[in-house]
């Protein structure tokens, strides 16, 4: 809750409208977020992106439809706060600051704007994104992210960097992470 307010405050204080979602999450209790970025609304959980411990930036909760938040087992109350619809993918987090993969033979066209808006901002993690089951993901992850030869990978070499390999890759869903070193 404390989480969801605080991004609240935060939308308000830069102008950016949101409100409070309340609900259930994995059959819990729970409250996220809604955010109104142009004319269309975004669903997103700030509180499942904690990074955490391990230094990771998670962003598999960012800006979703309301479909792709129930998916994730998100459901808003039917009594309480009027939710808005969220429908729109336009600003959804993974067709601008990740690797889009929609063809799992070739590798994302939007490699290198990522690639340089990580480093850029300090970031450490490399997001993926795929429509694909984890183990098409993991083939894909071994031969155009890290292997020999790789676009991307000679890519983040040119730029002074290295990925590490992570044998699990943190993948969540539908999202991988790869910390970039």
């Amino acid at each position: 809750e404390g989480y969801a307010e605080l991004f609240q405050y935060l939308c308000y204080c830069v102008g950016i409208n949101a409100t409070q979602v309340t609900g259930t999450a994995n059959g819990g209790p729970h409250m996220w977020s809604a955010v109104c970025l142009g004319s269309e609304w975004y669903m997103l959980d700030v509180t499942w992106d904690d990074s955490g411990t391990d230094g990771m930036h998670y962003y598999t909760y960012f800006n979703l439809t309301a479909n792709e938040m129930a998916a994730e087992n998100h459901n808003p109350d039917a009594a309480g706060l009027r939710v808005p619809s969220c429908t729109s993918t336009e600003f959804a987090f993974y067709k601008h600051f990740a690797l889009y993969v929609e063809n799992l033979t070739a590798v994302p066209s939007n490699y290198k704007k990522v690639i340089d808006y990580v480093v850029s901002q300090g970031e450490k993690t490399l997001c993926i994104y795929s429509e694909a089951g984890s183990g098409e993901m993991q083939n894909y992850i071994s031969k155009q992210i890290f292997g020999s030869g790789s676009e991307v990978q000679k890519y983040i070499k040119s730029k002074g960097y290295n990925i590490s390999f992570e044998p699990q890759y943190y993948i969540l869903g539908k999202y991988s992470y790869i910390r970039i070193k």
